[in-house]
């Protein structure tokens, strides 16, 4: 691939990549439409792309995804009466906020654990069995 294909290929890709990202983050997406939305731009490649691009978009992806847990995702635990607690003292959710004590967690059974959205009740990932606090 001569060097003038490789930069309109890649810079294809990585607008495709930034439109994805932009989507995930508007529409507060799950985790699984998020990887769906970078799988589909990958398969849109041209056959024989070379392996750099490949990884170059990787490391974006993938920067793009610590961003988002950085900024835009918080960890919480849900609660078996549906409420929403979250660790992270500035967190409008935070468990004391809530009246509970860390002792309170850590004795609720039932719980899941998950990353949401911050301000929303809305999960990106929301795992499918009960988790223990550690």
């Amino acid at each position: 691939m001569d060097a003038n294909r490789y930069n309109k290929v890649q810079s294809r890709a990585i607008r495709g990549l930034v439109d994805a990202a932009t989507g995930v983050s508007i529409y507060r997406l799950t985790s699984e439409q998020s990887t769906a939305a970078y799988l589909k731009v990958l398969g849109e490649l041209p056959k024989g792309t070379p392996r750099a691009i490949r990884e170059y978009l990787r490391g974006w992806w993938d920067c793009f995804k610590g961003q988002l847990a950085k900024d835009q995702l918080e960890f919480c635990y849900v609660l078996p009466d549906g409420r929403i607690v979250c660790t992270h003292q500035e967190s409008p959710r935070h468990y004391e906020k809530m009246g509970l004590t860390p002792r309170d967690l850590y004795n609720t059974k039932g719980r899941h654990a998950g990353l949401f959205w911050k301000g929303t009740d809305k999960a990106f990932y929301l795992s499918d069995d009960e988790v223990e606090v550690r």
